[in-house]
């Protein structure tokens, strides 16, 4: 498939699609990325580093982060205007990609900010790794 830009928008969906690459989005210390096939624009940041986070501003209803899942995944808390709202554990035995790893709907429509911070903590005693990472963010406003 011909590589999309950055941030694009999926009619389908009604979702604009941020890649994890795109300038928008502000990364915590001791991140890295790669190319990985398979992926939205296939590649990622990723990170094991305790409150090491990614970060991204939105002004929307809705925010979807995208990431994998995998023997190498573990605990990330998710925030959004501040708040913790969930905490996402990536970890599966066997590894799954681009997959929707924390939805949420119904925000009033404004300007919000959703943080993702590693805990640097295994998802499952027999997982490998900490990793947390990055495909993309999806979001989108209400229809006016």
């Amino acid at each position: 498939a011909a590589r999309k830009s950055s941030t694009y928008r999926d009619e389908e969906s009604g979702f604009t699609v941020v890649n994890d690459d795109d300038p928008s989005i502000t990364y915590g210390p001791v991140m890295m990325s790669k190319a990985t096939p398979g992926l939205i624009n296939d590649d990622e940041h990723f990170t094991k580093t305790k409150d090491s986070f990614f970060e991204f501003t939105f002004t929307g209803t809705d925010i979807v982060w995208v990431g994998s899942q995998g023997p190498w995944r573990g605990y990330a808390d998710v925030y959004i205007d501040g708040k913790k709202v969930a905490e996402v554990n990536s970890y599966a035995p066997k590894q799954k990609l681009a997959v929707e790893l924390y939805k949420k709907s119904g925000l009033p429509h404004a300007e919000h900010t959703i943080k993702i911070i590693c805990q640097g903590r295994k998802g499952h005693p027999d997982g490998q790794e900490p990793f947390i990472n990055l495909d993309a963010f999806k979001w989108r406003g209400a229809f006016f």
